[in-house]
């Protein structure tokens, strides 16, 4: 199937099309640091996104590479955990690179005081549609996919085309019942997993538990980022609206064995010399 189409058809796209707080401006550091540091203590606690290292190290060995240029990177998602996942289980090192449009700068110091082994996350602020050319590697995206409409995906996913760079999409978020109902009891979790996300401020129980903006913020952004998630046929329409020539697309879903969470996922890599162009393997 051909990936290349001269003319944007999103017609088969039904995701709703709502903001979130942390996607703002005008949002204090201080709320949106601490909404995505709270994504990134669950995502880690649960092991969501552990089933999926083998994947990201089989297409860093197809795309020939040993580093990651983590998109939306927020508090860091779980790409410590992937990395340690793929050194202690495979022998398989890699270097990471966390950028973000809005930095998180706590996260940054404290990588810088912990002296994490190959992990840098960039003060600058980077746009997932226009990376630089000095960082190269495989370009992921976890949990953050939902937060582009479709113009900007397309984007995403013609840059990494036109730098020949692979890129992986993963979101365990999507737009079903349970799953719409079990963001509605998302606030309960953050007052009980608050005393267990560190640092631990005064400004942080504040706004949590004498003012409980970040709950309720929360429970806004998780309801919503269920709602903006993309299914599998519309990461293909997606995928159909992308230039691409000797370049290769995988959809699909990954059932773990000992997690309730599927994960849905689009990844793209360059085609080598002797398989099909522009193919699409759904």
């Amino acid at each position: 199937m051909n990936g290349r189409n001269e003319n944007i058809n999103l017609a088969g796209i039904r995701r709703v099309r709502l903001f979130e707080f942390e996607d703002q401006a005008w949002l204090p550091a201080l709320f949106r640091n601490y909404i995505t540091e709270i994504v990134q203590y669950q995502v880690t606690s649960y092991r969501i996104y552990a089933p999926v290292a083998g994947k990201i190290k089989g297409l860093m060995q197809r795309a020939g590479c040993d580093q990651i240029i983590d998109l939306c990177s927020g508090a860091g998602g779980p790409l410590l955990q992937i990395q340690q996942i793929l050194r202690d289980e495979d022998d398989f090192h890699v270097s990471v690179v966390m950028t973000d449009r809005f930095p998180n700068s706590d996260v940054i110091k404290r990588l810088q005081q912990t002296g994490v082994e190959d992990v840098t996350y960039l003060d600058a602020s980077i746009d997932a549609t226009s990376v630089p050319d000095h960082l190269k590697g495989l370009r992921t995206l976890f949990t953050s996919f939902h937060h582009l409409d479709p113009d900007l995906a397309i984007k995403v996913l013609q840059s990494a085309v036109e730098d020949q760079a692979a890129i992986a999409v993963f979101e365990f978020t999507e737009r079903k019942f349970l799953k719409f109902i079990g963001a509605l009891l998302s606030p309960i979790a953050v007052l009980f997993q608050t005393p267990r996300i560190s640092p631990l401020s005064w400004g942080k129980l504040l706004w949590t538990y004498l003012l409980p903006v970040i709950p309720l913020m929360y429970l806004w952004d998780c309801a919503i980022s269920h709602l903006r998630s993309y299914t599998v046929m519309e990461l293909q329409e997606l995928v159909l609206n992308v230039k691409a020539e000797r370049y290769n697309w995988q959809v699909g879903i990954v059932v773990p064995e000992q997690t309730r969470d599927t994960i849905t996922y689009l990844i793209g890599f360059p085609a080598r010399s002797e398989e099909p162009t522009s193919a699409c393997i759904f």
